[in-house]
């Protein structure tokens, strides 16, 4: 029984230092590409991939910085870009960065403020028809309501995003 126990343990701490040591490369990476690249879209995208990659490793304050700093460049882009495509671009990845935010808050269990995030993810997503983006926004925003013991509007929000991501095909989104 121990020996088992213990084969356990040293396993899950094998796969536990593997992954945060790959999340450190993957980090170290994101910094670099900041490093050298230009405040454009790509830099965006690069911004919010490190914000992700912080919010998977538990460190909230760095990933709402990342994204917090993606929403600054994607207004500067929006409001000095001539370029429809650029804009709708720049609009797509600030909604990512408030659903980012929204996320670190609600793994923390900050549920208004989280909610509060993922709803102005929405109306970003909406106003640039990006379906995958509302869809998922739905998602989130219906187990947030379902944190907050608001069963019936959970429930709304959650079959909004299911028959969206019907209407895309998207089959994982509704598994």
């Amino acid at each position: 029984m121990n020996k088992k126990f213990f084969y356990i343990l040293i396993s899950t701490l094998l796969f536990n230092t593997a992954f945060i040591k790959s999340q450190s490369r993957t980090i170290d990476s994101l910094l670099h590409l900041l490093d050298i690249s230009k405040r454009d879209t790509t830099y965006l995208i690069n911004l919010n991939n490190l914000a992700s990659n912080y919010s998977k490793s538990y460190t909230f304050d760095r990933a709402m910085f990342y994204a917090n700093s993606a929403i600054k460049i994607a207004d500067s882009i929006i409001a000095s870009s001539s370029n429809d495509l650029t804009a709708k671009i720049a609009k797509k990845h600030k909604g990512q960065s408030y659903n980012i935010i929204g996320t670190c808050f609600y793994q923390q269990n900050n549920h208004l403020q989280s909610l509060n995030y993922f709803l102005l993810s929405l109306e970003i997503r909406k106003s640039i028809d990006d379906k995958k983006g509302i869809g998922n926004s739905y998602q989130n925003i219906g187990l947030e309501y379902q944190s907050l013991g608001n069963y019936p509007e959970s429930l709304k929000n959650l079959f909004a995003s299911i028959k969206i991501k019907e209407t895309i095909n998207n089959k994982t989104g509704i598994a």
